[in-house]
């Protein structure tokens, strides 16, 4: 089983340390503390790029059925939700 530091996730979420002690903190992503340093198994952050994953699709789903004069104020309002609480937006594309 692969154990990832915060160095090794923060590289691979393209973010910084700072943010994923964050996520960790919060319970955004899941991990343990070895004494004092934060540590994330592979099935962990699979879990999290998964969930992540799923909330764009669903995202994506809900907005194809709005009407097309309420598709852009929505997305927006879903990323502008997404940023003030530290998550990545949907990538719409």
């Amino acid at each position: 089983m692969k154990v990832y530091d915060v160095t090794e996730v923060a590289e691979i979420l393209k973010v910084t340390e700072r943010t994923v002690r964050k996520m960790l903190n919060e319970g955004e992503l899941q991990g343990k503390k070895v004494a004092r340093s934060w540590r994330v198994t592979e099935n962990q952050l699979k879990r999290y790029l998964e969930g992540k994953s799923m909330l764009d699709t669903l995202a994506k789903a809900f907005c194809q059925d709005l009407r097309e004069d309420l598709r852009e104020e929505f997305k927006k309002e879903v990323n502008e939700g997404l940023k003030k609480y530290g998550y990545d937006p949907v990538n719409w594309d």
